[in-house]
């Protein structure tokens, strides 16, 4: 705990709240306008569990890129600013010091995750889209597929930074894997999304497709919900046991 509040509070002066809100009002006017777009077509797309899909379609690319910037952020401030210095003196070992940049990184991702989902949720009740009478178990199991995918891109991410010094291999890496990653569902390979840790938020979209107007729904969305959880939890231990063979070895 005295790490992550030391971590926060060396943040103060690095502008990560004012990048986290800039990063949500630009993924929110594109978010914004395609739903408005949907809202002006056919009642045939008035649909939550479209608008849903484009959420989750959107979080492949917006959920690392922002993880990327502000794992890169905490980690050049830990390590520029002295804090990494600071915490060793205080006893504090190199995977309590990762934990504590993880987590700052984990809040802000997942706050980006809820705001769109949110928005989506919004957006259908003022442009009065059809909901489906499931769209609790729906949206909480969108809900859960999206925090594992920003548990796991937060991790990897925040790796990264850690390897690298340049913020520009992490932000890149994350651009890079997340156009390579979406382009699995056209292939037919969605499957192999769930050993990615960019991909998990599509491997586990309640959203499996729509024909004609009728969407298809994932018979098992709530478990692979929990899944994905459970699997941005394993990726946030393998980076944390990396970090830890890096310490032995030095």
């Amino acid at each position: 705990m005295k790490q992550f509040i030391l971590t926060l509070k060396s943040l103060r002066h690095r502008q990560i709240l004012l990048i986290t809100l800039l990063f949500i009002a630009v993924v929110g006017l594109w978010l914004g306008a395609a739903l408005a777009k949907r809202a002006r077509g056919p009642k045939e797309i008035h649909l939550y569990l479209l608008a849903l899909n484009e959420v989750m379609m959107l979080a492949i690319y917006v959920l690392p890129i922002i993880a990327a910037i502000v794992a890169s952020r905490v980690v050049t401030t830990s390590r520029d600013g002295g804090m990494d210095t600071k915490l060793r003196s205080m006893g504090i070992s190199a995977s309590r010091q990762f934990g504590a940049n993880l987590v700052v990184t984990i809040m802000i991702t997942t706050l980006v995750a809820v705001f769109i989902l949110a928005l989506a949720l919004v957006s259908s009740l003022i442009y009065g889209f059809n909901r489906p009478n499931n769209i609790t178990i729906i949206s909480l199991s969108a809900l859960l597929a999206l925090v594992g995918d920003a548990i796991a891109v937060s991790a990897i991410h925040t790796w990264a930074a850690t390897q690298f010094s340049q913020q520009g291999v992490t932000l890149g890496m994350a651009v890079v894997a997340a156009i390579g990653t979406s382009a699995l569902p056209f292939a037919g390979l969605n499957y192999l999304s769930w050993i990615l840790p960019w991909g998990i938020v599509s491997a586990a979209n309640p959203v499996l497709g729509s024909t004609g107007g009728v969407v298809t729904i994932s018979s098992e969305a709530l478990l692979f919900g929990v899944v994905a959880v459970i699997v941005g939890i394993f990726w946030s231990s393998v980076c944390m046991f990396l970090i830890k063979i890096r310490k032995v070895e030095q």
